[in-house]
């Protein structure tokens, strides 16, 4: 199998036994293969997932450089709903 699907099986596996860790571990692996937007999206997934915001940093900047409007709205609505929860 490539690296591309290697990561691909592994952000599934991640998801499918909500492994947060494994999740982050294929998303790093991912940003290394040069799968850099897919790795900014997903790390919105798991900001929402592990309640920490952190890894919206991560992936803001790269979603400002696409100007990928769809991803950034959504990057805000789970910024937002974790600042709500912790009572920021």
């Amino acid at each position: 199998l490539s690296s591309i699907s290697t990561i691909g099986i592994e952000v599934t596996q991640a998801l499918a036994s909500n492994d947060d860790i494994r999740l982050a571990k294929a998303i790093d692996d991912a940003e290394k293969h040069r799968m850099v937007v897919h790795a900014a999206r997903m790390r919105i997934v798991l900001a929402q997932r592990t309640g920490n915001p952190a890894p919206l940093e991560l992936a803001r900047p790269v979603l400002e450089r696409l100007q990928d409007r769809q991803f950034l709205r959504r990057l805000e609505e789970v910024s937002a709903a974790l600042q709500m929860k912790s009572g920021i």
